[in-house]
This record gives structure tokens, C-alpha cells and sequence, in this order.
């Protein structure tokens, strides 16, 4: 894994890795949203 990592381009990792937080971070919103929902109902 770390092999592979070192092999592509930092550009290509920071994408990677700003794909995956931008992902956490809509599904983070998408629970507190349903959770918010919940409470209102």
C-alpha cells in the first residue's frame, strides 16, 4: 500500500485524499441532517 502511495504523484494522493474527506464530510451532513429530521418529526 505504501509502495503504491510512494509511486504516484503528491498531486494524485491530495486528490485521492481530499475525494475521501469531501465524501466523510457529506455523509457526516447526511446523518446530522436525518438525525435533525428525526428530532423535528
Amino acid at each position: 500500500m505504501l509502495t503504491v502511495l510512494l509511486g504516484l504523484s503528491p498531486t494524485v494522493v491530495a486528490n485521492d485524499v481530499n475525494s475521501v474527506l469531501n465524501k466523510g464530510v457529506e455523509a457526516e451532513f447526511y446523518s446530522s441532517f436525518l438525525t435533525m429530521g428525526k428530532i423535528q418529526i
